[in-house]
């Protein structure tokens, strides 16, 4: 299964002392805008491993820009699919509801907003305690 996360994930181990061989899977992944992205198997899944900064839905539909310094009205008033920035470089981009749930599809072909069980998936693969 394939995921597509929003977010930057950094991983680290605080048990020194516990060692583990794990073979670190890594590819990348091309979105419709053709910038690729690093990505990397965690447990039975791939995740992202760079946030996305696609410009337009999977049928190439652009979205529309919403400046950083527009009032926030403007941003929360919007209806149609959009995103914004603050440093697209760090932190990619910055989507609104409406451009994450269009079914056109913001997530490179074969990928996925994750859902709450990739979640907790993830959190089971790196070992946290899955309540």
């Amino acid at each position: 299964m394939m995921v597509f996360l929003c977010l930057q994930v950094v991983l680290y181990s605080c048990n020194k002392n516990e060692e583990k061989n794990h073979v670190i899977e890594t590819g990348s992944v091309v979105d419709k805008n053709g910038r690729v992205y690093k990505t990397v198997k965690i447990g039975d899944d791939w995740w992202m491993a760079e946030n996305l900064q696609v410009t337009v839905y999977n049928d190439s539909t652009p979205l529309t820009r919403v400046e950083p310094t527009a009032p926030a009205d403007v941003w929360a008033g919007m209806s149609l699919g959009a995103y914004s920035f603050t440093n697209d470089s760090v932190y990619g981009l910055l989507y609104n509801i409406a451009a994450v749930t269009d079914a056109r599809g913001l997530a490179p072909e074969g990928w996925h907003i994750a859902s709450d069980a990739d979640w907790k998936n993830l959190e089971e693969a790196i070992g946290m305690a899955n309540d």
